[in-house]
């Protein structure tokens, strides 16, 4: 009965959300001016700029701060600081928040 007991705690200990399940997955790119973002929302394109990005992966969380711009099925949202749930796909801005509706035409 001791051998079953450690493995069911390793079972309990693995991550909940797999890579696949995240609605927000994107990439980080460094540029002479910041942070560019390029990913996508739930198969939706989201791209954007940031002067820094930092993650929390226990929490699945991305923190974007420093006059954050990010257009996501055509809003353009832009903030002080944005939270990204990556799991949830909630976005969450904070601080001096706009929100924009964006045609092809001025993207």
């Amino acid at each position: 009965m001791k051998l079953v007991t450690p493995s069911i705690v390793l079972m309990a200990c693995l991550p909940v959300f797999s890579q696949d399940q995240l609605a927000i997955q994107f990439t980080a790119y460094r540029t002479a001016t910041g942070i560019r973002v390029n990913g996508t929302l739930r198969g939706e394109p989201l791209i954007g700029t940031a002067k820094s990005v930092q993650g929390e992966d226990a929490m699945h969380v991305a923190h974007l701060k420093g006059n954050v711009e990010l257009t996501i099925d055509g809003i353009r949202v832009q903030a002080d600081e944005v939270d990204l749930h990556l799991d949830s796909g909630d976005i969450e801005p904070n601080g001096n928040v706009h929100l924009k509706p964006v045609t092809r035409s001025n993207q």
